[in-house]
């Protein structure tokens, strides 16, 4: 509070890091306005305001793009990156919400939990998520373990929320 916001971003100078900066640029002027404007008290947000936040500014580039567009190539490439996106944001997180669910829901009935087990659950939710005419690695079964958001207890719903509210 008090201070102006960072961004800390690795930035490749592509399509997916354009994204990303516009995305963490809606959560830099949410804190700013939310800090400029509101007392200490009631200046923090809840993780899905930010999220609603930062999506929207995700929505308000790829309309600006595809109304920038005049080649077919790349309104098609921006509309295939947006629906990529979408899938990644909006399925996906909920594939992960629904992993964390289940898993929870064994750890409280005293069930046990290990690697093997994590990997069974989100190997079978894989295969539902995305349906038999996917082909995958049998490796995506570990799939769980690349998630730092399951450090933090039923955050990456707020994505799939958030982004169904920006839309």
């Amino acid at each position: 509070y008090g201070v102006h916001p960072f961004i800390l971003l690795n930035h490749h100078d592509d399509l997916n890091s354009l994204f990303t900066l516009t995305h963490e640029c809606g959560h830099g002027m949410h804190t700013h306005y939310s800090h400029g404007y509101q007392p200490r008290i009631s200046a923090h947000y809840t993780i899905f305001v930010a999220e609603v936040a930062s999506t929207v500014n995700e929505v308000l580039l790829i309309h600006h793009l595809l109304k920038e567009a005049k080649d077919t190539n790349v309104r098609n490439h921006l509309v295939n990156h947006f629906i990529d996106k979408f899938k990644g944001t909006f399925f996906t997180q909920i594939m992960f919400a629904e992993f964390e669910k289940i898993t929870h829901e064994m750890a409280q009935q005293g069930k046990p939990l290990n690697a093997q087990v994590f990997s069974e659950v989100y190997e079978n939710l894989f295969r539902e998520y995305n349906g038999d005419s996917l082909v995958f690695d049998e490796e995506v079964k570990y799939g769980w373990a690349r998630i730092p958001h399951f450090y933090r207890p039923f955050y990456v719903y707020k994505y799939a929320t958030g982004f169904a509210s920006a839309i």
